[in-house]
């Protein structure tokens, strides 16, 4: 079977003759005003790579934008993206199923499920109807693929999370915000899906873990925590732990199945606890985090409870390659930092941002600085293949 980077190689050449076939003025619709990849999104194979692509521009009252999703096959490297959808809202997200078979778009107006295989629509709502009054922001997948969840905006609607059968299109659950918390992020609900961490912010408030099934919502009451001030959590991969940051920098870890404390660190000043971004690794004991507050990347073995690397950096979001061997974070200011998890804490850059990490850990997708796809291989520290640009 042909690996995905001497797909890609293949891929290269025919990118790079349709360019010059083309012209690479002509992949834009406006040279004042280019299409540029705004949001991707990689099936969780590594097989599909999604490209909503934007076009902005200033109207009568207010800045509007055109959109495109595209559909690129990474194992089909002749073969051109397919057009998926045309949109006129902002606000967009694009994820695929864990079973790689679905496409969702969501954004403050609809939602809409596609087949990956035919690109046919399964599934649209819309918030003009009564029956679904929400945004559709943050969608989520279930881990089996039957239900979608839209974590809505703090702005637009009413802050609740609402899940539906993707089958039936019925809403079949719904959790209400607290309201003194801006939103109900993803990381709040377990990626197992079974149980859900209802955040209360203010002194003397405790946070309530519930059990969490999508047809039924909320279930009984499993434990409490005090948070406090207006942390950041997040669960494991595998939904066995949970980490909440504290003020004054205090990172918790506590046990999903007893829900007892595992470990604690101080890590950071005494403002880390609203921005602070954790990321767990996949197989080995580790908790990355940034505090944007102090600029700060730490990684911490909560086994041993050492830190095993801690640099200045001025980024958020780490996040682990599958391998476990690297921290990708993207800064404000030096494009996307990868930094080894080992002895020699090596670090590269890469131009760009929104980095996407494929499942084979040698991979990454990024918006390049000119609006591009660039593909980018990390073992060789090079860029693999700039993806061309169908938008418009």
């Amino acid at each position: 079977m042909m690996s995905m980077t001497s797909a890609l190689t293949r891929f290269a050449i025919f990118a790079t003759a349709l360019l010059f076939a083309c012209g690479e003025g002509e992949l834009q619709a406006d040279d004042d005003q280019p299409w540029r990849a705004g949001q991707l999104a990689l099936s969780h194979d590594g097989r599909y790579l999604a490209v909503l692509y934007v076009l902005e521009f200033e109207g009568e009252r207010h800045t509007e934008y055109e959109l495109e999703t595209w559909l690129y096959d990474l194992a089909q490297p002749l073969r051109p993206p397919q057009f998926v959808a045309f949109g006129e809202s902002g606000g967009t997200d694009i994820i695929f199923s864990p079973d790689n078979t679905l496409l969702a778009l969501g954004n403050y107006v609809n939602l809409k499920i596609y087949d990956v295989a035919t690109l046919e629509s399964v599934l649209e709502l819309t918030n003009s109807r009564p029956d679904t009054p929400a945004d559709f922001r943050w969608i989520y997948f279930s881990p089996d693929s039957k239900y979608i969840t839209a974590f809505t905006d703090w702005w637009a609607r009413d802050l609740d999370m609402h899940v539906w059968n993707i089958e039936t299109a019925e809403q079949v659950s719904r959790v209400d915000a607290d309201r003194s918390q801006q939103w109900i992020e993803r990381p709040w609900l377990s990626p197992d899906w079974r149980q859900f961490f209802q955040w209360h912010a203010g002194p003397n408030r405790q946070s309530i873990i519930y059990g969490f099934d999508p047809e039924t919502g909320l279930n009984s009451a499993l434990a409490a925590i005090y948070a406090g001030g207006e942390g950041q959590a997040a669960f494991s991969p595998d939904s066995s732990l949970f980490a909440i940051a504290k003020s004054g920098g205090l990172i918790e870890l506590y046990d999903t199945a007893t829900w007892t404390l595992n470990n604690s660190i101080k890590i950071g000043g005494h403002n880390c606890d609203e921005r602070m971004r954790f990321s767990f690794a996949k197989s080995r004991p580790l908790l990355a985090l940034t505090c944007t507050t102090d600029d700060r990347l730490a990684i911490w073995d909560y086994e041993s409870g050492e830190v095993i690397l801690e640099v200045r950096t001025r980024g958020s979001g780490p996040r682990f390659t599958s391998d476990d061997m690297r921290v990708v974070v993207e800064t404000r200011f030096s494009g996307i930092q990868v930094w080894t998890v080992d002895v020699s804490r090596e670090m590269t850059v890469y131009p760009g941002g929104y980095a996407l990490l494929h499942p084979n850990s040698e991979l990454m997708f990024t918006i390049g600085p000119d609006g591009y796809v660039w593909i980018w291989n990390l073992q060789l520290e090079r860029l693999q293949l700039i993806l061309p640009l169908f938008a418009g």
